[in-house]
């Protein structure tokens, strides 16, 4: 249901092309990474993984709207909740991509923030594709 609910949200709320991740076994490493730091089983990793995919979707999205009505407060402080989720589940590209808009918004820079939320839902589009081929 969570995946379902989760490429719905993708389709409706963000502009991600159809274009693969660079790295086509995102989800695989994001959940062996979990693995080998937490020592849960594979089945529960995965399971992780996907909560916070759905978590983070609906962060991005939040995170948009927010942005749109100028409530630059809000947004940062959900652009810190998502950073500190992808730490916790090791998804560093996310992590990385919500640190640099979190600073890109700091500074008022518009165009570079949009673009990371962009490659987030890129890797997000790319971590539900996996799951669903899988």
């Amino acid at each position: 249901m969570l995946k379902e609910v989760s490429r719905k949200v993708i389709a409706e709320e963000s502009s991600v092309s159809g274009k693969e991740a660079a790295n086509s076994n995102a989800f695989a490493s994001i959940v062996a990474a979990l693995m080998g730091v937490s020592g849960l089983d594979k089945a529960i990793s995965e399971e992780l993984v996907e909560d916070f995919c759905g978590q983070a979707i609906k962060l991005s999205c939040n995170i948009k709207k927010h942005i749109m009505v100028n409530n630059l407060t809000e947004a940062g402080l959900l652009l810190h909740q998502l950073k500190g989720s992808a730490g916790n589940v090791r998804a560093q590209g996310i992590a990385q991509y919500a640190l640099e808009a979190e600073l890109a918004m700091g500074i008022l820079d518009h165009e570079r923030c949009s673009s990371r939320l962009k490659k987030i839902d890129e890797l997000l589009f790319d971590f539900l594709k996996r799951t669903k081929e899988e």
